[in-house]
């Protein structure tokens, strides 16, 4: 039984993967020809950014978190969640200002 389970989690997984990557190209191509048509960024891009990031960062972490021998260097790791929450305040500051 435990087979089956590992195998479920793996198809889960996989797609998951999928879904995400067909999430994020949708709406990057979206925001490709909105920018073609109005000339002005819109609040997809920074979901996108945004989802990206949290991400990337919520994978270096729970990497880091699961190996302790992992040697990899500190800095990428708070690097990454530096820029993630600089992205979401900008995020939540452009909101404030967006219409006006």
């Amino acid at each position: 039984m435990k087979k089956m389970d590992e195998m479920e989690l793996k198809f889960r997984d996989q797609s998951i993967r999928y879904s995400w990557a067909f999430m994020i190209f949708t709406l990057f191509i979206y925001e490709f020809f909105h920018v073609m048509h109005y000339g002005k960024f819109d609040f997809i891009s920074v979901v996108v950014n945004v989802a990206v990031g949290v991400q990337i960062a919520s994978f270096l972490w729970l990497k880091h978190r699961a190996d302790k021998t992992d040697k990899e260097p500190g800095r990428v790791l708070i690097g990454t969640i530096v820029i993630v929450v600089v992205v979401l305040t900008l995020g939540m500051i452009g909101l404030m200002f967006h219409g006006k």
